[in-house]
């Protein structure tokens, strides 16, 4: 599902001109939907797409002189959600989710955690940033990864 920011990992230190939105839907007792909206400036987009690649596969983008958007969303079930270490693991890819996770504390209350920890752990860092922490986050500087969670 985060095949994008896959691709956005691999050149952050050469453009970094991005922002991402990532919101979890909460949208009845028994389901999840999972939205994640990246906006990359048009350099960092045409270096992406080199190869071919359609970084935004499987969903829906728009692109104009400045700015590629990109929104994937998914839905799936809170107990599936729960039962992963990390509820929305995009495997090797960098994931914005990295370090939440998701509890239920009765039938109608949900408990969606971030430990902060892990989100700028250098054991999370992208392969591909192996080494270049401090350039890294000079290139999220003016930028946002933002999370939303939503209930019904």
């Amino acid at each position: 599902m985060l095949r994008a920011l896959v691709f956005l990992s691999a050149f952050l230190v050469l453009s970094a001109c991005f922002d991402a939105e990532m919101v979890l839907d909460f949208k009845d007792r028994d389901s999840v939907e999972t939205s994640v909206i990246t906006k990359l400036n048009r350099a960092l987009y045409d270096m992406t797409t080199l190869d071919g690649t359609d970084p935004c596969e499987g969903g829906t983008s728009t692109l104009d002189e400045e700015t590629f958007t990109c929104e994937q969303t998914t839905t799936t079930s809170i107990e599936e959600a729960m039962a992963r270490p990390n509820p929305f693991d995009g495997g090797e890819e960098f994931d914005p989710a990295e370090g939440m996770s998701i509890e239920r504390v009765d039938d109608n209350t949900v408990r969606v955690s971030v430990n902060l920890d892990d989100l700028d752990s250098p054991d999370n860092m992208p392969k591909e940033l192996d080494g270049m922490d401090e350039m890294a986050a000079a290139a999220f500087a003016g930028h946002s990864i933002t999370f939303r969670v939503r209930g019904y």
